[in-house]
């Protein structure tokens, strides 16, 4: 299964010295994004792999998203829209299945999308699209709490799983954190342009995940299922992973 490290630590791993305040979420200027972001489509959240979340609980993500991103006076197109277009143009092209292999064939994939942000584009007038995300992601504990990605929570008594090989890599040298990592899930937010450029990207913390019960055998490890019930964190998340989207339109409203 692949994770992802908090940006908070994967700039410690890169600089060894890095902190979280001068990350850029902007791979563009932000007066450039501030002033060319009136709409922005919105596609809806994908679950973590390996844990299915109930459809509700990720609706309510999406509706948070929109909501702060209405607020700061963005025009929105909401996920029943991006998912309604993206319906339409997999049915034009017969699906995207390869019927020997009955695996995406790429090509038409690659097709499907660059109709999808042209229709976004010339029907809904779309300036970007925003992809959100519910990331697994590897936090430190210190003290029995564990910090990531804005969020922090108590792990003593979670029964939470020590990843043993990134333990071992962040510790050959001596090491800067804690020994021991957990896994906790975070919201992804990646912003594409309309040429499918990746603009922007960060993350909020939301939870510490638990193990439930597993079984003799089991290659990878079984989450607890319940997962995104805590509406202030959801909330939290979704506050600090747009905060650079939003901070700059709040300071300017002429913007809006």
């Amino acid at each position: 299964m692949l994770r992802r490290l908090p940006f908070s630590l994967l700039l410690l791993l890169l600089t060894g010295c890095m902190s979280r305040s001068s990350y850029d979420p902007f791979s563009i200027s932000r007066e450039t994004f501030y002033t060319g972001a009136r709409t922005i489509a919105l596609a809806p959240v994908a679950d973590p792999s390996g844990i299915q979340v109930a459809e509700s609980l990720l609706v309510q993500i999406d509706t948070l998203i929109e909501g702060i991103l209405l607020g700061a006076g963005y025009h929105c197109i909401p996920r029943q829209e991006y998912v309604a277009t993206w319906d339409h143009i997999v049915a034009q092209m017969g699906g995207l299945y390869e019927s020997e292999t009955e695996k995406i064939d790429e090509l038409k994939l690659e097709v499907a999308r660059e109709q999808l942000r042209r229709d976004l584009m010339e029907i809904h007038q779309s300036d970007f699209v925003l992809y959100p995300e519910i990331w697994i992601v590897d936090a430190a504990p210190s003290g029995g709490v564990a910090s990531w990605d804005g969020a922090s929570q108590s792990v003593v008594g979670f029964g939470t799983r020590v990843l043993n090989v990134i333990e071992a890599f962040l510790n050959q040298d001596g090491g800067f954190l804690q020994p021991g990592m957990v896994n906790a899930l975070s919201l992804g937010i990646t912003v594409e342009n309309m040429d499918g450029v990746e603009i922007f990207q960060n993350a909020g913390g939301i939870e510490v995940l638990k193990d439930a019960d597993r079984q003799e055998g089991d290659a990878e490890p079984v989450w607890d299922k319940r997962v995104l019930t805590d509406p202030k964190r959801n909330q939290k998340a979704v506050r600090t992973a747009l905060l650079p989207l939003v901070e700059g339109r709040y300071s300017n409203p002429s913007r809006h």
